[in-house]
């Protein structure tokens, strides 16, 4: 037997651009292999290739952490801009990623005068009325986390369906869902399976998240 992982690539910054539908974000996705430079380079203005170390972090700091309210002077405290610098990169990337703005600033003000935000699926999170608890970080950031988790259980679901459709259905077959980890699922199979099971497994996840975002 052998063990078979998967996970999903940048989980939560496909869902964002899925749930904004910033189609410039999502061409990011289908053209780039390298998300962060790619971003970088639309942000800053200069060719991928010319993108500069510091730029790319740069670019890594805002893809994940405007969705988890992140502001100009943590920004600035973990890049080593100056303040005004950071707000002036955040407003580049705003204006790059427009849907994605217009998401952000329309989840954390639903957030706020309705008290709670939903996932793809429809969960309820019930948001802290004490400001002090991040009611804003969290009315952005907890549809994007909570349909990463409904993501995942959908794929755990079928790639289970598979499993047993495979190996039947028994607690002693031959092969099986052993962990997950995060977005990550790790199986268990024959040795003389795993090309094909991985590949199943890839599938079964990809159907999970079309079934979530469409």
């Amino acid at each position: 037997h052998v063990l078979i992982v998967a996970d999903y690539s940048q989980q939560e910054l496909r869902i964002l651009a899925a749930v904004a539908g910033d189609d410039a974000l999502t061409d990011v996705f289908q053209r780039s292999g390298d998300l962060h430079r790619a971003t970088a380079a639309l942000v800053f203005g200069v060719p991928e290739v010319d993108v500069r170390p510091a730029q790319r972090r740069a670019a890594k700091a805002l893809n994940f952490g405007l969705m988890y309210g992140m502001g100009a002077a943590s920004f600035a405290r973990g890049t080593g801009m100056t303040p005004a610098q950071a707000a002036e990169t955040i407003d580049r990337y705003f204006a790059t990623f427009p849907r994605v703005a217009a998401w952000l600033a329309e989840a954390e003000a639903a957030g706020k005068r309705t008290g709670q935000v939903r996932t793809a699926l429809g969960r309820i999170r019930v948001l802290p009325r004490d400001a002090s608890m991040g009611l804003a970080t969290l009315a952005r950031n907890a549809p994007i986390q909570g349909a990463g988790a409904d993501m995942t259980k959908l794929a755990l679901a079928e790639v289970e369906r598979r499993m047993q459709r495979r190996y039947g259905a028994g607690t002693q077959r031959a092969a099986g869902l052993i962990l997950t980890v995060h977005d990550e699922l790790v199986a268990q199979v024959p040795a003389a399976d795993a090309t094909e099971m991985a590949a199943e497994m890839a599938d079964a996840m990809r159907t999970a998240a079309a079934d979530l975002l469409g």
